[in-house]
């Protein structure tokens, strides 16, 4: 699912926004609510849900990024 929409989102111009999001991958990652905040902005009206993304160190395992994930729309990507 992530390489589809990365992909989609390249194919159709928007690749500039999601290089300025962050130079690291934990920098992108919490640049995401931004992003969705903007996009949400741009398109008043629109019934957008964005889920909310966070990031923190995980316990368990140095150097690894623990990825939190909320949806209003409920488990799309959580099996």
């Amino acid at each position: 699912f992530g390489h589809f929409v990365i992909r989609h989102h390249f194919d159709n111009g928007y690749d500039d926004l999601l290089r300025c999001q962050g130079s690291t991958l934990r920098q992108w990652l919490s640049n995401l609510n931004a992003m969705h905040d903007h996009i949400q902005k741009s398109f008043p009206g629109e019934d957008f849900q964005a889920p909310i993304f966070w990031c923190e160190d995980c316990d368990t395992v140095k150097g690894a990024i623990q990825l939190h994930y909320y949806s209003l729309r409920g488990t799309y990507l959580v099996p």
